[in-house]
């Protein structure tokens, strides 16, 4: 006779950080459905079994005791249209005192994937500035040229990958103790990176090309950038590969232990 195994719970906390958007909710929900969706695509084996998601534009954090469970396995943070800086919202107040504590004392914690205002917020805890850039806004999808020190190891001989990005804000310095995942001509520090604890990317690997073109699509409607660059980027998009989900399965292997 045998005793069937019960399956080990592995829980992802993700920290929704913006208001749905009506240009992406139908199709698409909000991002942190969009990076749940990232995240179960590239669950080949099905080790995350659940997501709790919090809705931290709402003032609603986790504790503490949460997110130190055994069975949680990873933090997510979502991306914003909100500054990480800001000292208007409590949200973000109470987030950034949130993760510095997380950040602090890692042992305690589940490793951090964060991108976009995450990265952002993730480099204001530790200590970076943080700005609205001044050479612009960078939007499309971009070429991240790979920190030559993680491309074996991390990124698995990739030079570089080609992901979805739309940010005003940069963050200006590298946090000691972490390594610079890329750059890019418009943002030198394109994402952290400490082994078994954060990686952190200034872009939007949930976003695949449809929700890339449907941002700079609202973006032309907003007189953020001109028709013409989205034109562009349609065309770009329509023949280079979005690279998000292997930056999805760099999440797995993250939560699971293996960079």
């Amino acid at each position: 006779m045998t005793v069937k195994q019960e399956k080990q719970e592995h829980t992802v906390i993700v920290l929704n950080t913006d208001t749905p958007k009506e240009y992406l909710q139908e199709r698409y929900g909000d991002f942190a459905d969009q990076g749940i969706h990232l995240m179960k695509k590239c669950d080949q084996d099905n080790y995350i079994t659940s997501f709790k998601v919090f809705n931290c534009f709402e003032n609603k954090l986790p504790t503490i005791k949460q997110l130190s469970e055994k069975s949680v396995v990873g933090i997510y943070i979502t991306g914003s249209v909100f500054d990480s800086y800001s000292n208007e919202h409590e949200w973000i107040i109470n987030l950034r005192k949130l993760l510095k504590i997380v950040l602090t004392d890692h042992d305690q914690f589940p490793p951090v994937f964060a991108v976009c205002f995450g990265h952002q917020i993730v480099g204001k805890v530790l200590g970076s500035e943080v700005v609205k850039n001044p050479k612009g806004l960078e939007e499309g999808l971009i070429e991240v040229v790979l920190n030559e020190k993680l491309q074996k190891n991390v990124f698995d001989g990739r030079k570089s990958l080609y992901m979805s990005e739309t940010h005003n804000d940069i963050v200006l310095s590298l946090p000691e103790g972490y390594e610079n995942i890329g750059s890019t001509p418009l943002c030198t520090f394109q994402g952290f990176y400490q082994k078994g604890k954060l990686m952190s990317w200034q872009g939007h690997p949930e976003f695949n090309k449809e929700i890339l073109l449907a941002c700079m699509k609202n973006s032309v409607e907003n007189g953020y950038i001109k028709q013409e660059t989205y034109d562009v980027e349609a065309k770009k998009s329509a023949e280079i590969p979005n690279e998000g989900d292997y930056i999805g399965s760099l999440i797995l292997k993250l939560f699971k232990g293996e960079i």
